[in-house]
């Protein structure tokens, strides 16, 4: 536990990096953690500790309205040694722009969960991924009218299941935003109903 949480903080630190900017391993030796297909900007990291490896979520590309940006994993081995050169797509749509990823564990698998504005508007999507690098299918948790935007997620060992939050503007635009959550299971399945 000791060695994740001590390899957090040097990842909470990593933003705005490009394929030159190094991160520094548990070891001390330096190592790129994010360094995708070449779609620029590398940015809004997030990281989860699992069962012998770590996952490292981030935004590559442009963000905002218009933009391209797609959200990128990279596993972790324990030892810090990064088990994916390129990173691995998870966003599924190549229009709209995805952002804001965000990642929890569950023992060997983990919950990433990102906004996304495929509709036009920014709803909630998540995808399982294991430590063996196996994605699952996308999900949509909330795509209401308007916004869903900035997602948390975090696991419950004793529930078997993921909590996401957001914050929600399906009442429209104002002062009218709200917190949602909905559980999802370990497989990635939403559990009940909005």
């Amino acid at each position: 536990m000791r060695l994740c949480f001590a390899f957090f903080i040097l990842l909470v630190a990593f933003t705005g990096v490009s394929a030159e900017t190094p991160a520094i391993r548990a070891d001390g030796e330096q190592v790129i953690l994010a360094d995708g297909p070449g779609r620029g900007i590398q940015a809004s990291p997030a990281v989860a500790c699992g069962k012998s490896r770590y996952l490292v979520v981030w935004r590559e590309g442009w963000h905002g309205k218009g933009g391209s940006a797609r959200i990128f994993a990279a596993r972790i081995s324990s030892k810090g040694d990064r088990l994916d050169r390129e990173g691995i797509a998870l966003a599924p749509v190549e229009s709209g722009v995805q952002e804001y990823p965000r990642v929890a564990a569950a023992s060997d698998m983990f919950l990433v969960v990102w906004q996304d504005a495929a509709s036009g508007e920014y709803d909630i999507v998540s995808r399982t991924i294991t430590t063996a690098g196996a994605l699952g299918s996308p999900t949509t948790l909330a795509d209401w009218e308007y916004d869903q935007i900035l997602p948390a997620v975090a696991y419950s060992s004793e529930n078997e299941s993921y909590l996401v939050v957001w914050e929600d503007h399906h009442w429209g635009f104002g002062e009218d935003w709200d917190i949602y959550g909905r559980r999802v299971s370990t497989t990635g399945a939403a559990l009940g109903d909005l």
